[in-house]
């Protein structure tokens, strides 16, 4: 008998099911985004070489033609297997060849042991136990050895995930959500070869929290991030302050990954009306 998925891992998968549904028809939207993220991808690893894009869903904000004539090998990770197949189909036969899919993989590895009752998250070494399992349980599943790791906006969709799995009145919630982004930058780190790169692209702000359309004249967007960052304007999970923290408090971490730099920044108004503060960060695993 198959194992009885979790709640929350069918919460989650069901909401990004919604939600990429409802994005299926927004490719136009994406083309700022698309754009850069995808140039940054190129700016990251040289010609040749396997790389993995995690949070591909729709891959709406990646120009898969491009990359597959600059890669051999492109590894689409998501929790909705349907949404990596449309976005595969869409692609011409040539492309489709270098496509490998990876659905169904939930990124935090948190949301089974988050219903586990029997062995709940009450203390700090409890949830220092699950960062090794959980980060397993993600590697498990996909390929390794990799030449380029990509995160596609997808750190603050694990942290809403793990917000909206966990009680707001849970003592050890704030823990719980940064344990996720430990485990995500731990995959990223541990997917790729020693000495390959890490592109970290985190959306940070929105025009729903800050007047976003404000920045369009600033001639240096990544000197805004950190400014933003600063003065605690940015969403948690897509700080650079916060991430950078995270990789110098988690042993793994700091023994994994060189010391993190951004590299580009930009604007971008996207469904809803919705503009978009993104930056982009280059890790690289250490020898």
């Amino acid at each position: 008998m198959a194992p009885k998925k979790s709640r929350s891992l069918s919460h989650r998968q069901a909401s990004e099911r919604r939600g990429n549904a409802m994005g299926v028809g927004d490719w136009a939207l994406y083309a700022q985004h698309r754009a850069r993220q995808t140039q940054a991808i190129l700016d990251a690893a040289p010609a040749g070489g396997r790389v993995c894009f995690f949070g591909a869903g729709n891959c709406n904000d990646l120009d898969l033609e491009r990359l597959a004539s600059h890669f051999d090998e492109l590894h689409l990770v998501d929790i909705d297997l349907k949404a990596l197949q449309r976005a595969k189909a869409r692609q011409t036969e040539g492309t489709q060849t270098k496509l490998q899919l990876h659905g169904g993989i939930e990124l935090s590895g948190l949301l089974a042991r988050l219903d586990d009752t029997k062995r709940p998250l009450r203390t700090f070494t409890d949830i220092e136990a699950t960062l090794g399992p959980a980060t397993e349980r993600v590697l498990s599943k996909l390929p390794g050895d990799l030449d380029l790791a990509v995160s596609c906006c997808v750190t603050t969709q694990i942290y809403f995930g793990l917000n909206r799995a966990v009680s707001t009145d849970d003592p050890m919630l704030v823990s719980i959500r940064h344990a996720g982004i430990v485990v995500h930058l731990r995959t990223l780190g541990l997917i790729v070869k020693p000495g390959a790169p890490v592109l970290f692209v985190t959306d940070a702000l929105s025009s729903d929290s800050y007047p976003v359309e404000s920045l369009e004249d600033q001639p240096d967007l990544i000197k805004v991030v950190e400014d933003l960052a600063t003065e605690g304007r940015l969403f948690e999970a897509g700080s650079p302050i916060v991430i950078r923290r995270i990789l110098y408090r988690d042993t793994g971490l700091e023994t994994l990954l060189e010391s993190p730099r951004l590299t580009a920044a930009w604007l971008w108004t996207g469904p809803l009306d919705r503009t978009y503060l993104v930056y982009a960060m280059r890790l690289q695993r250490r020898n």
